[in-house]
């Protein structure tokens, strides 16, 4: 593979950061070429601090200088040609310009992985892209100092070899064609006293897309480095569960020892899965060829389970001891995470990247920019005042909607229909002949028809099993440690099986939870102040509560739902279909089971009422809250109250489980 542009003595490897095929191509163009001179698309000043990059090879590294953060990272293609040109005492030049550029619409560049594979009719898709105009004016300005700096090396007589951005070859070349470096004014910074910082893998994936496992691969064999035998090798080590990575690094999770999985069997067959789920979700995002670690996470959630999700992210950003950088202070991303918002040591800093990657990503940045999103409502709040009472309170407006998306799935599930015995044909079809009844009646030559008529009475009761295939699933046949969660509602009941959760935020404590198991009704609110035994809570929540440990699965549960409203139709939302022991148990409370596929309910309509934010609050903070969204016009005046609820870990029985107490 090769995309260098040689004219005269000028060789031109046009790259892109941190894409390691491009530093593999460098590699091979200074053996074939041996130039005299390396020039570099670095700014002047910036020599010293990739030298010392070099010399804490394969730590990744970065230099901060005027509030811009550049990353030295092993598989960077300047980086290793700085390398190489030390190791074979070939002169480093810096031919860049120091101009700050704002933000604007970038270039849209093919996926580098495709370099490897593509070769010319990817340096000529580049090519075609980086033609057309307009440039920024900082792309301008920095362009014709690079010609010009590239001019006075060749006059000089030395055979240069130039390692920089793909987009810029094109405007150069034609520069130096036609011996133009004029220039637009732009402001022009200094680089001096960089602040050298060890890179945490966070930090290290935010700013260029790579990640541990990549590096250290690609620092063990540059020369035989294959991505896709790396992803396929960190793919199949992630389905030996041991005790180095399991349980590690629980994606979205907030503490490891607070999620429960269930059992996830996979084979090797599964890495074929996920490898091909991940390789669609990188052709469909940006035309790739290697799936970036977020889709890589997702594809491996997706195809076996999130537990197998969170061993592959851990493998992924496992870092070796020790490390050449040890010692430097570490920049890693803010707890608080904010864009282009970091943190060394107990210091929280506000840096830009000082060059820019091709967005390889891919989940866990979106995944990052949810998490603000989810925390904004709650960033602003007063801190808590000396003693105060600590409730859980769920967010207003998601009570709301939850409580309309249950009113209005009762209201549907209303329009169920009984069948009527088969009555004899007279005048009209009515629902159309009834074979069976015919058949039975054969003897008497009539022909009957079907008959149905509206359920008597509404439905206000219902199962919604949100997620789970098969009623024999672990998690609704075997006691775990989850727990019943819902907000106070005050105008729907409501009690669910706690899923998978994650940290929203640390300071309020935030949490996003997930519903995987909801039994609902409209005849009972879930609590009302001081009717505690009159409401779904006391009459539903606290004997689910008190299930013992052999009953603590979906029979279990549903007895206790069904004694609550016996005598009375329920509508079963599921993926399944309900089993003749469901059935048994609606039997002896007299409960009229109507079965809805699940797909009834739209699923963008199920993800989003399936989740809701929990927030550990005072009073004091619950009331500014409320003010904050009516101020801000996204309540209506006059909308639901607050919930009171605190939540604990009490000992029921001979093992320990979240459960819900009113104060």
């Amino acid at each position: 593979m090769t995309t260098a542009t040689r004219t005269e003595n000028l060789l031109a490897v046009p790259s892109c950061h941190f894409s390691p095929p491009f530093a593999q191509q460098v590699r091979r163009a200074v053996e074939a070429f041996a130039p005299t001179a390396i020039a570099l698309e670095v700014p002047a000043g910036a020599l010293a601090d990739l030298e010392w990059a070099v010399g804490c090879w394969p730590s990744p590294v970065c230099a901060v200088v005027e509030g811009a953060v550049f990353p030295f990272v092993p598989g960077d293609s300047i980086l290793e040609a700085a390398r190489l040109g030390l190791r074979a005492g070939v002169g480093l030049h810096a031919v860049d310009a120091f101009v700050r550029r704002r933000p604007g619409a970038p270039r849209q560049l093919p996926d580098p992985a495709l370099a490897s594979r593509l070769a010319v009719p990817f340096q000529a898709a580049v090519e075609a892209v980086s033609a057309r105009p307009p440039h920024l004016r900082a792309d301008v300005a920095r362009e014709a100092h690079m010609a010009r700096a590239l001019r006075a090396l060749l006059d000089a007589g030395e055979r240069v070899l130039w390692v920089g951005g793909a987009s810029h070859w094109l405007p150069l070349r034609s520069r130096l064609q036609r011996g133009d470096f004029t220039s637009p004014r732009v402001k022009r910074h200094q680089w001096h006293a960089a602040e050298r910082l060890a890179l945490a893998p966070d930090a290290l994936h935010r700013l260029s897309g790579m990640y541990p496992r990549l590096v250290r691969a690609y620092a063990a064999q540059p020369d035989a480095y294959d991505q896709h035998a790396v992803v396929r090798a960190l793919v199949l080590e992630a389905l030996e569960v041991t005790e180095a990575n399991e349980g590690l690094f629980l994606i979205e999770a907030g503490r490891a020892d607070d999620a429960v999985w269930a059992e996830e069997p996979a084979s090797p067959a599964d890495v074929t899965r996920t490898l091909a789920y991940a390789r669609n979700l990188a052709a469909t995002a940006r035309v790739g060829d290697v799936p970036s670690l977020g889709e890589l996470v997702r594809a491996a959630a997706a195809t076996v389970g999130r537990r197998y999700a969170g061993r592959l992210l851990a493998l992924a950003l496992r870092e070796d001891e020790p490390s050449a950088a040890d010692g430097l202070p570490r920049l890693r991303i803010a707890d608080k995470d904010t864009a282009g918002t970091f943190r060394v040591g107990e210091a929280v800093r506000r840096l830009v990247p000082g060059w820019s990657a091709s967005d390889r990503r891919g989940g866990l940045a979106a995944l990052a920019d949810r998490r603000r999103a989810l925390a904004a409502p709650y960033t602003l709040l007063p801190a808590a005042e000396a003693d105060p009472s600590w409730y859980w309170y769920g967010h207003p407006d998601e009570e709301r909607s939850y409580e309309a998306f249950v009113a209005d799935l009762l209201r549907r599930s209303a329009g169920g229909r009984e069948r009527l015995p088969g009555t004899p044909f007279l005048s009209g079809l009515g629902d159309g002949i009834d074979v069976r009844e015919t058949l039975r009646r054969r003897h008497e030559g009539r022909v009957y028809i079907r008959s149905e008529r509206p359920e008597p009475g509404g439905v206000t009761n219902a199962v919604i099993d949100w997620e789970h295939r098969s009623e024999g699933d672990v998690r609704l046949q075997r006691h775990n440690d989850s727990g019943w969660i819902d907000p106070s509602l005050r105008h729907v009941g409501s009690v669910s099986r706690e899923g998978d959760g994650s940290m929203v935020s640390e300071e309020p404590h935030v949490r996003l939870v997930c519903r995987h198991f909801s039994m609902v009704s409209l005849d009972v609110p879930t609590w009302t102040p001081g009717a505690d035994h009159s409401t779904f809570y006391g009459r539903v929540i606290q004997r689910l509560l008190m299930i013992p440990h052999d009953r603590d699965n979906i029979y279990g549960w549903l007895d206790v739902f069904f004694e609550f409203c016996a005598g009375k139709p329920l509508a079963y939302y599921s993926r399944y279909t309900p089993s003749a022991r469901i059935h048994a148990v609606a039997r002896r409370h007299r409960v009229r089971l109507l079965h809805v596929p699940l797909c009834r309910i739209p699923a963008h309509v199920r993800e989003r009422q399936r989740r809701f934010r929990f927030a550990w609050l005072t009073r004091e903070q619950w009331a500014e809250l409320e003010r904050q969204l009516r101020a801000d016009g996204t309540r209506r005046a006059g909308g639901a109250g607050g919930r009171k609820k605190d939540r604990h870990t009490t000992d029921v029985g001979p093992y320990r489980k979240p459960m819900s107490r009113r104060r």
